[in-house]
């Protein structure tokens, strides 16, 4: 489940803890906390240097050690990206919807592919060709993707309401397609009900480095899900759905998280 990958760990570190700490982490002590998870010295400098090459990091110092500092590029998606991560919550039909229309020219089919990536990564059903749709709140996220790819000419967003005639659940389950995401879900509650069961039963002492190490592994198997999640009304999901028990687990994890030192 998650990321897996060392660098999206440091990232997930950097989001979680680092911007807590004037977003700046010294490497001598990031190599020391991810030591934590068994990575080694070489590890954790080719997984920053990755990171600094995808413009999520950059070089910076912290008391004359060297130090990386989360780039403004990043700290601006990780921050619209917490409304997801952090806050997701099911929509009401009361809401109403977002619709996006677009049709591309094929001279503009880099910006085709990226546009129908980003929408379908901040959980946007397609419905039919060129044709998108989520709950309202989501309008902001479209209105902004389409700026940025300077593809406004081609594009358009509405507030809409459904009026049928076919019945909202068949509408919905066309749009959508929601094995892959409940399939996601439920892993991550194999994976992660074993670790909140034990915190559960309460904090033992001395017990920080363990909590540091479950509650950033639990993130980070956590992270990409809601993206993908739409945030449909309870009422408009499959039966047996496990969203809200996978969200209701990672919130219980603030619980017992423990923010790592700033120094070794």
């Amino acid at each position: 489940m998650g990321y897996q990958q060392p660098r999206w760990l440091i990232l997930d570190f950097f989001a979680a803890f680092a911007r807590q700490l004037d977003n700046t982490m010294a490497i001598a002590h990031l190599i020391q906390l991810m030591s934590e998870f068994g990575m080694d010295q070489q590890t954790v400098r080719s997984s920053i240097s990755r990171l600094k090459r995808k413009g999520w990091l950059e070089p910076d110092r912290v008391d004359g050690l060297p130090a990386y500092r989360i780039s403004p590029t990043a700290l601006r998606d990780l921050a619209e990206g917490d409304s997801r991560v952090y806050h997701l919550h099911p929509a009401e039909i009361e809401e109403g919807w977002c619709l996006v229309t677009f049709s591309l020219p094929e001279s503009l089919k880099g910006q085709r592919h990226i546009l129908r990536s980003k929408l379908t990564w901040w959980g946007f059903g397609n419905p039919a060709p060129g044709v998108w749709i989520a709950p309202e709140r989501s309008a902001g996220y479209a209105v902004r993707t389409i700026e940025s790819l300077g593809v406004g000419r081609y594009a358009s967003v509405f507030h809409s309401e459904y009026v049928g005639v076919e019945p909202l659940q068949d509408f919905v389950n066309r749009a959508w397609e929601f094995s892959e995401l409940s399939a996601r879900y439920e892993a991550f509650l194999a994976e992660n009900s074993p670790i909140q069961r034990r915190w559960a039963k309460g904090r033992p002492d001395g017990a920080d480095a363990r909590a540091f190490v479950d509650y950033l592994r639990m993130l980070n198997s956590w992270r990409s899900i809601p993206f993908l999640d739409p945030g449909l009304p309870l009422s408009l999901m499959p039966a047996g759905w496990k969203g809200q028990d996978a969200a209701c687990a990672r919130v219980a994890s603030q619980s017992w998280q423990a923010g790592p030192s700033a120094s070794p």
